[in-house]
């Protein structure tokens, strides 16, 4: 009769320790998002880290920032995900939020985020989109049909060449 005490005695106590490791195994702290904190939506924000700036091409006064950004996006499907991709701004500052929007590009009811990628000497900023895609839990490039240009009025043109 020991033997079942013994067996039921170390049966419990490696349920107990099992329960302890796998406590301890669910709650690893994620590593700090770097960067700054420049757009939120409902189920993502963004952050952008600078990465480096290199200087524009012979006589003009062009800047090329490089920049990493890291979406936190919360899905059904996969939990709370980083989407880390590389972003780069001809004389922007992709630090500044004002550079970043929050909308519905593409009327599916889900919002998706757009960003100025450069800027000319008049002002003339352009945009480019990138779309939630629903099924995939992904960002993806809204294409050329999304890429937005305006005037330093704020005014849409075709496009800044030249302005």
């Amino acid at each position: 009769m020991n033997y079942k005490r013994a067996f039921t005695t170390a049966f419990i106590t490696l349920g107990a320790l099992l329960a302890c490791t796998s406590a301890g195994a669910a709650k690893k702290a994620a590593k700090p998002i770097a960067g700054t904190k420049v757009a939120s939506g409902e189920f993502f924000d963004i952050y952008v880290q600078k990465k480096e700036e290199k200087p524009g091409w012979a006589g003009t006064d062009l800047s090329l920032g490089i920049y990493q950004s890291v979406i936190v996006a919360r899905t059904v499907k996969h939990g709370t995900q980083r989407l880390i991709s590389r972003v780069e701004g001809i004389n922007v500052d992709l630090l500044d939020p004002k550079n970043w929007e929050i909308a519905d590009l593409n009327n599916d009811g889900v919002q998706d985020y757009r960003v100025v990628t450069e800027v000319t000497k008049g002002g003339c900023q352009t945009s480019v989109a990138r779309l939630w895609q629903i099924e995939r839990e992904r960002f993806t490039n809204g294409g050329p049909e999304l890429i937005r240009s305006v005037d330093n009025k704020g005014k849409p043109v075709k496009n800044c060449i030249g302005q």
